[in-house]
């Protein structure tokens, strides 16, 4: 088996997640609901340069927070329903 886990987690349309090896295998198919390199975002100002930069290359949308400058990962479609998003903060994907 593997020695180690990635660190992906995939939104899946139906409302189900999937962690690890899965998420990063259904990747291809769903590219704005699978997250991944999350780490890179913790402690970090949404202004910042860095966030700035990976906001343009990652598939998933990383907003501004509702508590000032802190980036969240949006996820669109969440659960199955058109039109409906849900946000979550750095910490609470990784």
């Amino acid at each position: 088996g593997n020695r180690i886990t990635p660190s992906y987690v995939g939104f899946c349309k139906d409302g189900t997640r999937v962690i690890g090896d899965a998420a990063k295998n259904q990747s291809a198919q769903n590219p704005a609901g699978t997250v991944f390199d999350v780490k890179r975002l913790i402690g970090r100002k949404f202004d910042d340069m860095t966030v700035q930069k990976d906001k343009s290359l990652f598939p998933y949308i990383i907003a501004r927070g509702p508590k000032g400058n802190k980036p969240v990962i949006k996820i669109e479609d969440f659960g199955g329903k058109e039109g409906e998003s849900k946000t979550f903060s750095p910490e609470e994907i990784s």
